[in-house]
């Protein structure tokens, strides 16, 4: 089972949070030519720190997919084992 606060991310909003970071990045990067003391592993930073943002947001997307799965399992060997009783 999925720990609560897994649950709880909101997905599309970390998916934004994401992009921003990379857009952040870039422009950052365009605007270091006009400050060249401006070090380039910040912008690095930046974005390496975004593209880890989006590959927690597909785990998380992929784990409530699992989740989901697992309900309808459930479901299902819950009514075939109705379906048996009342056979026996």
């Amino acid at each position: 089972m999925i720990a609560l606060p897994v649950l709880m991310l909101d997905v599309e909003y970390c998916r934004e949070a994401a992009n921003d970071m990379c857009n952040q990045a870039n422009r950052q990067e365009g605007m270091a030519v006009l400050n060249p003391n401006h070090p380039q592993v910040k912008n690095d930073i930046i974005r390496t720190q975004g593209k880890a943002l989006l590959l927690l947001c597909e785990y998380v997307s992929t784990l409530k997919e699992v989740e989901k799965l697992k309900g309808q399992l459930a479901n299902e060997s819950k009514t075939r084992d109705e379906i048996a009783r009342m056979f026996l």
